[in-house]
């Protein structure tokens, strides 16, 4: 019974990782190509640091050229499944991958000629055609399955026979190398692999990025409304700033009358702004004025959350805005206080 832990364990874990891989490709990388070459560079670091327990009097051409191959593989593997990963939702990248012993098995029938039962054969088709179900189930809200999901499906495949084929040469050469010898090298080549994608347009900025400007989760609000994104004008919102603000009057942040589309560039003004701070979305708070703007940056590509503040209740899509209910209550209730004199 205690492999069965040790199997329950390492899917746990596989599963963890994979959760993680998706989290830090969404949120806080450029994109998947970045995330690959940090997959590598780490890679290629602890193949270095296994260098002093690795035994190269065994290596041979044939061992270390198989060791190298095994890793190119297995770079591959990771470039297609953390790319695929960027645009697709985890739990249907995993199962498909996670597919890869199927094609062991089948090299290991047809090269090394172990035997494969009919039982076996029936396995492999059920957990293929299993994977190829999850990975191309409709989600919610779409019913039909679409050219991209199939183009996935199969680039996952490819990549799962990739990963099989590294193993299986992983096997070929168990026998004449130790494992620190062979994880070494196939480290460092499969690091290199994912390493070399930094050779894309694009990608060498993105991990400059990462390191001198890493993304993180935090509040800033632009001074004065929209001059204030226009001209990059604004302030941190920690818990002390706004903890206490809901009994004061006005808006911490000030405000003005700009439309940045009445401004010269405007548009392209806010959108350097919100790239050269790395913010990812906006939290419009105003009434027509700042929603309309809002809205038409999000119709050009921004992010935008727009929320409805206004004594005036004139906005669309909500029953009443902030403000308002205020605005009404205080009135009535100062009429009340009236009295003849």
């Amino acid at each position: 019974m205690e492999w069965m832990w040790y199997s329950i364990a390492s899917a746990f874990t596989f599963a963890l990782v994979s959760v993680l891989d998706k989290l830090i490709i969404s949120k806080h990388v450029n994109n998947a190509n970045v995330f690959i070459v940090g997959v590598g560079v780490s890679q290629i670091i602890l193949g270095i640091v296994i260098i002093p327990v690795s035994a190269f009097s065994d290596l041979t051409l044939n061992s270390l050229l198989i060791s190298i191959f095994s890793g190119i593989f297995s770079g591959i593997y990771l470039v297609v499944m953390f790319q695929i990963m960027e645009s697709q939702d985890v739990s249907r990248v995993i199962p498909v991958v996670s597919t890869y012993p199927v094609f062991v098995a089948i090299l290991a029938f047809f090269i090394l000629g172990e035997d494969v039962t009919r039982y076996s054969l029936a396995c492999i088709l059920v957990t293929v055609f299993g994977a190829a179900l999850a990975s191309l189930s409709p989600s919610t809200g779409r019913s039909l399955i679409n050219k991209s999901s199939v183009v996935a499906l199969m680039l996952l495949f490819f990549a799962s026979i990739c990963f099989g084929l590294s193993q299986f040469l992983a096997k070929i050469i168990s026998e004449d190398l130790d494992m620190w010898t062979q994880f070494m090298i196939r480290g460092v080549s499969g690091g290199i692999t994912c390493f070399s994608l930094i050779l894309l347009p694009g990608v060498f900025q993105g991990v400059r990025a990462m390191v001198y400007k890493p993304k993180s989760l935090l509040l800033i609000g632009f001074t004065e409304g929209w001059l204030g994104v226009l001209e990059n004008r604004w302030r941190k919102l920690g818990k002390k700033d706004v903890e206490d603000i809901q009994s004061e009057g006005g808006t911490i942040l000030f405000t003005s009358r700009t439309n940045p589309y009445k401004e010269s560039n405007g548009s392209t003004r806010v959108k350097d702004t919100l790239k050269k701070e790395g913010i990812e979305a906006l939290i419009a708070i105003g009434g027509d004025d700042t929603l309309g703007v809002a809205s038409r940056l999000y119709q050009e590509g921004i992010k935008t959350v727009g929320v409805p503040k206004t004594i005036d209740n004139d906005l669309s899509a909500t029953d009443y805005t902030f403000g308002f209910d205020t605005a009404v209550n205080i009135a009535i209730e100062g009429m009340d206080r009236l009295s003849t004199t």
